[in-house]
This record gives C-alpha cells, sequence and structure tokens, in this order.
C-alpha cells in the first residue's frame, strides 16, 4: 500500500494543516530532523498536511501526533541505498508483536501497539506503527522520595536470570523500594516477570536486554512503561 493511500485514509476530516502554527525556522529544524533519521521530507511534509502534529525524531525514526486520536505514529526511516528492512525496522517490529500478543497487551508496562505496516516511498522501505503516547519521566521521578532510576538496574539484573522469588528481593532494600513506587508487591511481582520474559524473548531473537532509567517512560495515567528495552537501538517517542 502506497503511504499516502495510508495516510488519507487514517487522517480523513482533519482540521487543517499542523504546519499553519509553525513558524518557517521551526519547520526547516523539523525537516533537519527527520532528514538525520533517513526519513524523506516528502513523509514529513504529507503528515503534516494531514494535520499530524510532529514530536521529534531518534535514530532512523520520528514520531507524529495523530489528530483526534492522541496516539502517535511512528515512522522508521531507511538509508539510501539500502534495500529491504533495516535491523531498526526489524526489531521494532518484533517489540511491537511481542506487546500485541494477547498475553501481553493489558500488561500496564508494556506500552500498546495498535497496529503497523511497511510501505515503499521512493524505492524504499519504511516501516510505521501507531502506539499510545509516551512521556518522558524525569531523572528524579519518584514516589515518596525515592528515585525509580535508582534501583531499576539493580532489579533487571536479578530479572533477567530467573522468575519472580520472594526469597530474592525481600532482604534487598532496593527491591522493597520498587515495591512502593509500582503500588505494591503485585505489582512489583508482574513487573519483574515482564523483565523476565522481555529478555526470554531478546535472547531466542539474538536481542540484548538493555535496561537503565531511560528505558522507562510514563503512560497518561503517570505511571512507568517498559518504553526501549533492547541493546543498540533507540526508541525515544
Amino acid at each position: 500500500m502506497h503511504i499516502h493511500d495510508l495516510l488519507e485514509a487514517r487522517s480523513s476530516g482533519s482540521n487543517g494543516s499542523a504546519y499553519d502554527s509553525d513558524s518557517d525556522d521551526e519547520y526547516d529544524n523539523n525537516m533537519d530532523d527527520v532528514a538525520n533519521a533517513d526519513i524523506p521530507g516528502g513523509i514529513y511534509s504529507k503528515l503534516i498536511a494531514d494535520g499530524y502534529k510532529f514530536l521529534g525524531a531518534g535514530a532512523e525514526q520520528a514520531a507524529f501526533l495523530e489528530p483526534r486520536t492522541g496516539l502517535v505514529l511512528k515512522i522508521f526511516g531507511n538509508r539510501t541505498g539500502y534495500h529491504g528492512m533495516t535491523g531498526n525496522q526489524e526489531l521494532f517490529k518484533k517489540w511491537a508483536n511481542f506487546c500485541m500478543l494477547p498475553g501481553n497487551k493489558d500488561n500496564p508496562f508494556l506500552p500498546m501497539f495498535y497496529g503497523w505496516t511497511k510501505f515503499q516511498y521512493q524505492n524504499r522501505t519504511y516501516l510505521q506503527i501507531r502506539c499510545e503516547r509516551l512521556f518522558p519521566a524525569n531523572p528524579s521521578y519518584a514516589v515518596k522520595g525515592i528515585s525509580f532510576g535508582n534501583y531499576l538496574a539493580d532489579l533487571a539484573d536479578a530479572a533477567e536470570d530467573e522468575p519472580y522469588n520472594d526469597t530474592v528481593y525481600k532482604g534487598q532494600q532496593q527491591f522493597n523500594q520498587l515495591v512502593l513506587l509500582v503500588g505494591g508487591e503485585e505489582q512489583f511481582k508482574l513487573l519483574w516477570n515482564t523483565i523476565h520474559k522481555i529478555a526470554n524473548f531478546g535472547r531466542k531473537n539474538n536481542m540484548s536486554l538493555d535496561l537503565h532509567n531511560e528505558n522507562f517512560m510514563l503512560g497518561s495515567d503517570g505511571k512507568p512503561v517498559i518504553n526501549d528495552p533492547f541493546y543498540g537501538h533507540s526508541f525515544d517517542y
């Protein structure tokens, strides 16, 4: 399916262009960011004309806020001269499929995805995917004065190799703090087993787990969501 067909079908009824409220300098800067993500300006311009709002760009990707839905459309770029899907595209496609599995899609610690498709534009393959909007967590994000990031690496190290076992954490203060942060022992158990499940999925797909404070963002309810669990790729929005 052509990119225009897909995006026009999603944006019918749009109330004008987001570019109307942007300065020329902002438009030029956004175009530069998109170009650095290996995404042609034509894709950016089409989305802006259809009412999407540019949120930002990272490594081979750009994120746009959909009109009316509040969801995010991510476009994953492709380098000039590269044929087929890139490593980032393949990895994120697998991650989205994992999160959409029946046993995962209602997990509050995993992002919500609403489908993906690949498309051809100027003889290159691009991936687009729809997902919930996540918000950056301040590095000092805390509940009752306890920083989430201070203890996350310890949890990842423990949960990567074995499922939840209450004898493992109860003697370690940092895990007790995380119990408070996530809302109780049952939620902490779910987080632990979610990380363990992600690690097993990564091993089966030759992807290394890389969890630290920047790998967690906040959902619309203000609770932490695992966003970028694998080493070597950047999924920032």
